[in-house]
This record gives C-alpha cells, structure tokens and sequence, in this order.
C-alpha cells in the first residue's frame, strides 16, 4: 500500500469517526461507507490490470505494472 493509500485512509477513518460523533451518520452507515470504499478501491486495481493485459507487450512488463497496483 501506498503512503498516499493510507494518508487516504487514515483521513477517511477520522472523518467518519468524526460524522458518527456528531450524529450526522450512524456507525451503520459509516461501515457501509468503509465498505464501498474498499470494493470500489480493489474495482480500480482489477480495471488497471485489465488495462495492463492489453497494454502491455511482454509478460514482464505486465508483472512489473500489476505488482505496482498494490503498492509491493
């Protein structure tokens, strides 16, 4: 994972720890709202790798591409 990746999360976290608090969500929604970040993050990877297959000409230049989506 990135840096920038977990500076993202951290932010996100402290906001909907700080809506929760407030009572503008539920711990409902917040979860929720975790949620659909995670699957949307691992949306964009699995579409950069589907971009990487048709963009790439050798299998290592796709494997150097693909293992830099997930930070490694």
């Amino acid at each position: 994972m990135r840096s920038t990746d977990r500076l993202d999360r951290l932010l996100a976290e402290c906001t909907g720890a700080w809506l929760v608090s407030k009572g503008r969500i539920t711990e409902d929604r917040n979860r929720e709202a975790t949620t659909m970040t995670q699957v949307m993050t691992e949306y964009e990877r699995l579409t950069r790798a589907e971009e990487a297959v048709i963009e790439c000409s050798t299998a290592e230049e796709l494997l150097r591409r693909v293992r830099g989506f997930s930070g490694a």
